[in-house]
């Protein structure tokens, strides 16, 4: 699947230890397995997924409300 740049751009600003699981599981991956993968507890991988969506949405606000920027993928 091809993302579009500026939604890369706003995934690479993430903190890796934000980004690696919010990452796995919009590839399809479980918290479970998300878990297991990084050996990290699943509460763990459920808050980091969390924080990454929470500064998703602060990144890309102006799409909510139907701007529509040049969707060039790379």
């Amino acid at each position: 699947m091809k993302i579009p740049t500026t939604i890369r751009k706003a995934l690479s600003a993430l903190h890796t230890w934000y980004a690696v699981p919010f990452l796995r599981y919009f590839e399809g991956n479980k918290y479970q397995e998300i878990a297991d993968e990084l050996n990290i507890p699943i509460g763990t991988v459920m808050t980091r997924i969390h924080m990454a969506r929470k500064e998703l949405q602060k990144s890309l606000k102006m799409y909510a409300y139907g701007f529509q920027p040049d969707l060039k993928t790379v």
